[in-house]
């Protein structure tokens, strides 16, 4: 997802050289954007047969970035939960972690791959993952389930009699 920009530098401005890259491009700069891990070369050449030496770069293409969340929870009103990102790969460390919630009332903060949380109702926590490089953000998201409280209620056949008593 990225872009490299590649410079031949020319060491000897008074002299016009024409530069040969191993990818066909011809001027000094170009931008490229492998899908793989590639080894450019390039030489400089002033008159067929005069060239400089070859020199080489490589441009390394990361994993895309991953990590594994838990789907789908459920939870009782006025519990908490931790909820965490694990197995986080790819990309180009250091990491940073974004979260957001569809819940005004439950706002998670950002920076760290796990946290408690304490939803009221039900909410759908998301987790974003970039890198130190120009890598596709991963987000992945799960969903909290908080029931209704239930309000038991009770009926008896039998509510007195005498000793003893059986219900």
């Amino acid at each position: 997802g990225g872009e490299a920009l590649l410079s031949a530098v020319n060491l000897m401005p008074s002299i016009n050289l024409e530069w040969v890259w191993s990818n066909g491009f011809t001027q000094s700069d170009q931008g490229v954007s492998p899908d793989s891990t590639t080894i450019y070369t390039v030489f400089g050449t002033l008159i067929p047969g005069c060239n400089t030496a070859t020199q080489s770069v490589t441009v390394t293409v990361f994993d895309s970035l991953h990590f594994d969340l838990v789907s789908d929870w459920s939870l009782c009103l006025g519990d908490s939960l931790f909820i965490q990102a694990t197995g986080a790969n790819g990309g180009l460390e250091p990491y940073a972690w974004g979260w957001e919630s569809n819940s005004f009332f439950d706002q998670p903060q950002d920076g760290l791959p796990g946290q408690f949380v304490a939803p009221t109702i039900p909410t759908e926590y998301c987790i974003t993952l970039n890198d130190a490089c120009e890598s596709p953000d991963y987000t992945a998201c799960t969903a909290v389930d908080v029931p209704a409280d239930i309000d038991p209620s009770f009926t008896a056949n039998v509510v007195s009699g005498c000793f003893p008593l059986e219900v």
